[in-house]
């Protein structure tokens, strides 16, 4: 499979991201050529699409892989990408083996309001009809078979680091806990405590119901984190929280 424009990136890609699989071979073999790809489309409501793309291959690992990572360039008003370490990719590769309790936090963006959709445009080797692929609506608490049919939505205009996750079974993940990694907050005195965590924060997102992006924070280095709310209405928050291992919890907020 060849990637032409629509899935350029920044970055060179490897030409083992181009190989072919045996139509006979659907199992994962960590010695074999087969790469185990996944690549979703998303449509906006003026049909602006972007495409991404997830492999499982021997060569890459969970970090930033030269040469096989595709870093997202930020040349399309609407993007669907993979998220390593806080960073946007279109292409991103992953290890083998496969293990099904695997996640693929996801980033959404967009420049104009609407309806989207999400569609899984091809699955091969593993992803080839064996191996069920779920994308996870965390805002709405949604978990879709994306390998069967396409995903719709509404979105106000903004990014959105922590509504989707890509995920291999049909298991609802809970919010505020992911791989068994939980988060602790607290609501007094117009301050939002984080607490409980036993890795670092390395950044936080923080969303009203709309959507919209009321605070955000990056190079953060603390396991515990308080976010000033006297200048917030009083509703529901969405809390983002992107650890130093690069894992990202959800954690629904009531102010």
């Amino acid at each position: 499979m060849k990637f032409k424009n629509y899935m350029r990136t920044g970055n060179t890609v490897s030409p083992m991201l181009r190989r072919n699989t045996p139509k006979n071979q659907t199992h994962f073999d960590e010695d074999s050529d087969v790469i185990h790809r996944i690549i979703l489309q998303l449509k906006g409501p003026e049909t602006i699409s972007s495409n991404m793309m997830v492999a499982y291959l021997p060569e890459a690992t969970s970090e930033v892989d030269a040469f096989i990572d595709g870093q997202y360039i930020d040349d399309n008003p609407n993007a669907l990408t993979s998220l390593i370490n806080g960073e946007e990719f279109t292409i991103q590769g992953k290890g083998l083996p496969f293990e099904t309790t695997d996640t693929v936090p996801l980033s959404f963006k967009t420049a104009q309001s609407g309806t989207f959709e999400i569609e899984m445009l091809h699955g091969s080797g593993l992803f080839n009809q064996e191996q069920p692929v779920f994308l996870v609506d965390h805002w709405l608490a949604v978990v879709h078979p994306i390998s069967l049919m396409p995903y719709y939505f509404d979105s106000a205009a903004g990014v959105f680091s922590a509504r989707f996750t890509l995920q291999f079974t049909d298991e609802s993940l809970s919010l505020g806990e992911e791989n068994g990694v939980s988060v602790q907050t607290a609501v007094r005195d117009n301050q939002v405590f984080i607490t409980g965590l036993t890795q670092s924060i390395s950044a936080l997102q923080f969303y009203d119901v709309t959507g919209k992006l009321v605070v955000s924070e990056k190079g953060l280095h603390d396991t515990t984190v308080v976010i000033p709310t006297d200048a917030f209405a009083k509703g529901v928050y969405m809390l983002s929280i992107t650890l130093a291992n690069g894992e990202v919890l959800v954690k629904k907020i009531l102010l």
